[in-house]
């Protein structure tokens, strides 16, 4: 029996999304000692925009692919390369070959794959080198671990793999903010800031998500989102993130005594407090600025702060059905209570006694009224 073709591929991308990236240049090379291979290489134009992050990592700019062929031109000639071969690569299983299935679906060909042996290099990789402490000790320490998996022993030899790798990076004498950007793992080109890395910094400064339908976009783009996440089963750490990149403005508020802000005439602070917290784009940071030249204990004002969310944040651990919600508006007008962290709907504009509420139907549980209204 004949053995079958072994095609060696590899995609560059737009982004390390399958179902919504897009190739920018394919090679396709048959594993064989013959001098005169097959091969495919192009270079594609993706029809839409290449990340910066993307053109620095591979040398493949907007610029670049401008007057190339989109992948629709060559995708028989790709879907006619693949047929009876098995396919070999690096990271194949779980990023090029689905990427590349989904391209060609978009192109009305459908690849059975059912009959093609796939032999991915990355996961010979992992398994030939495994990356454990023990493996690290070795590599870095030229020892085997002794009492591996014991908390102390754990401790002892990360502390020595860390000095050598300080030393071998070029790290030592870095600060503690250089250290953790270099032992961070980056997110889709951005910056994780809370530890599930749901939420990013993009390299522009945005704060953005990093999965889902708002996957890239500007946190505080959609309010219902970040609603959902912060009502759903996500992890505390991320709410608690999420809360404090939406509640400057109530955070302000709370320290200068409001209640709720629809029913209470504030005092000419409060009012002067009010208008610091308004721009949306300001920072803690920046509030703190404006506050301490208004002559605020800026100090006492951030310790009351955090003891504000830790408290808010405690409280919505416990689950406690009798908390007598304590209401205040974000930017938007949205509503958070600040003892159990719930997130209401917006002030309602048909009656002035509620804020609208959603669970799960699209209309207010108390007015009726459309969420679409809002």
């Amino acid at each position: 029996m004949t053995e079958r073709k072994l095609i060696c591929i590899d995609l560059e991308t737009t982004g390390v999304d399958p179902e919504t990236d897009r190739i920018i240049e394919i090679a396709m090379l048959e594993v064989t000692d013959k001098p005169h291979a097959a091969k495919l290489h192009y270079m594609l134009n993706p029809g839409k925009m290449i990340p910066k992050v993307v053109e620095e990592l591979t040398g493949i700019t907007n610029e670049r692919v401008e007057r190339c062929l989109p992948f629709k031109s060559i995708a028989e000639f790709v879907y006619d390369s693949l047929q009876g071969v098995d396919l070999l690569g690096f990271n194949l299983r779980s990023f090029d070959v689905p990427l590349l299935v989904n391209e060609l679906q978009r192109c009305n060909y459908e690849l059975d794959l059912s009959e093609t042996r796939i032999l991915d290099a990355s996961v010979l990789f992992k398994k030939q080198y495994p990356r454990t402490l023990e493996a690290a000790v070795k590599t870095y320490i030229g020892i085997n671990q002794e009492g591996a998996h014991g908390a102390m022993s754990d401790v002892l030899h990360t502390i020595l793999v860390w000095q050598k790798q300080l030393k071998l990076g070029g790290l030592e004498g870095k600060s503690r903010d250089e250290l953790e950007r270099e032992s961070t793992q980056i997110v889709d080109g951005m910056y994780p800031i809370d530890l599930a890395g749901k939420i990013g910094l993009a390299p522009c400064g945005t704060i953005c998500w990093t999965f889902g339908k708002n996957k890239g976009k500007a946190v505080k783009e959609d309010r219902g989102y970040c609603t959902w996440v912060l009502n759903s089963d996500f992890p505390s750490d991320t709410k608690r993130h999420l809360r404090r990149i939406l509640d400057v403005k109530s955070k302000v508020m709370k320290m200068q005594g409001f209640s709720n802000p629809f029913t209470t005439v504030p005092t000419p602070e409060q009012s002067e407090a009010r208008e610091i917290a308004k721009s949306e784009a300001m920072t803690l940071d920046e509030v703190s600025k404006e506050l301490r030249d208004s002559g605020v204990d800026v100090d006492a004002f951030l310790k009351r702060c955090q003891e504000t969310i830790e408290g808010c944040y405690e409280s919505a651990l416990k689950k406690s059905d009798s908390c007598k919600h304590r209401i205040y508006e974000d930017e938007d007008g949205q509503a958070i209570c600040i003892e159990c962290c719930k997130y209401f709907g917006w002030y309602c504009q048909i009656s002035t006694k509620h804020f609208c509420e959603y669970e799960g139907d699209e209309e207010c549980i108390h007015c009726g009224a459309p969420e679409e209204r809002q």
